[in-house]
């Protein structure tokens, strides 16, 4: 499943095959969330003040978003095709399919400024991986 997190939206989809343009969040491909009350307010990632993202993806496909501790987002993946990447994408060790348990994080584009992450990690609750 692919999360994107964007300055003033939250998508949450299966695409399977990587699209061989851009990216983009589409409404036929999205799995429905149900939001927090303060979700636009609580989301606004804009500036340089460092944020905490978090998103859990249980074995049985429940899924949560937290931004700096606050659950802001929630919902069920019933179905999740293995993501595949087009050639386009290269790195050392990078498999072009993800095989069920992987992941990854792409830190992409923006319209200006920076962007980072100070640190990812990865693992089951209570036993992170860095």
């Amino acid at each position: 499943m692919l999360v994107t997190v964007t300055r003033n939206g939250l998508h949450l989809a299966s695409p399977g095959p990587w699209p061989s343009r851009a990216y983009q969040p589409l409404r036929q491909t999205s799995l429905p969330l149900v939001t927090a009350n303060n979700f636009a307010q609580v989301l606004d990632i804009e500036g340089d003040a460092p944020r905490n993202l978090v998103s859990v993806v249980a074995p049985d496909g429940r899924f949560q978003f937290y931004v700096d501790g606050q659950p802001l987002a929630g919902g069920v993946v019933p179905f999740a095709a293995p993501l595949q990447f087009t050639p386009d994408f290269q790195g050392e060790n990078l498999p072009l399919t993800l095989r069920p348990g992987m992941a990854g994080v792409i830190i992409g584009p923006r319209d200006g400024g920076l962007n980072r992450a100070a640190d990812i990690t990865f693992g089951l609750l209570g036993s992170a991986v860095r």
